[in-house]
């Protein structure tokens, strides 16, 4: 569940599950303004829900609180990878930000 406190910014407290339609709502959220996320009282959150958590930075998002078990899986997610390419082999990031929000909205909606 979201939970919506509206002062600038706005402040999102979520509570229990940070999947599925949830996590639709908050991408949706952090697109149109700036966000105080408040992390606390989150008990479960799915694979696609972490890589949005790790993507999510100042300008779009900010972590109010967050349980340390989700801080280190968020972590992990942001390190980079061995095989990862280099910086030099990516796409845009503003490409791949947009492909990666498309294929979590297709899988979260057909799921």
């Amino acid at each position: 569940m979201l939970q919506l406190e509206s002062s600038p910014p706005e402040r999102v407290r979520v509570i229990g599950a940070l999947t599925g339609t949830a996590l639709l709502m908050l991408l949706d959220m952090v697109k149109t303004t700036e966000v105080l996320l408040d992390l606390a009282e989150v008990r479960e959150v799915d694979t696609d829900a972490v890589s949005v958590l790790a993507r999510l930075g100042p300008g779009s998002c900010d972590r109010l609180a967050c349980p340390s078990w989700l801080a280190a899986r968020i972590d992990s997610e942001r390190r980079p990878q061995p095989t990862a390419p280099t910086r030099l082999e990516t796409p845009s990031d503003a490409a791949a930000e947009q492909a990666l929000d498309e294929h979590l909205a297709t899988r979260l909606r057909a799921g």
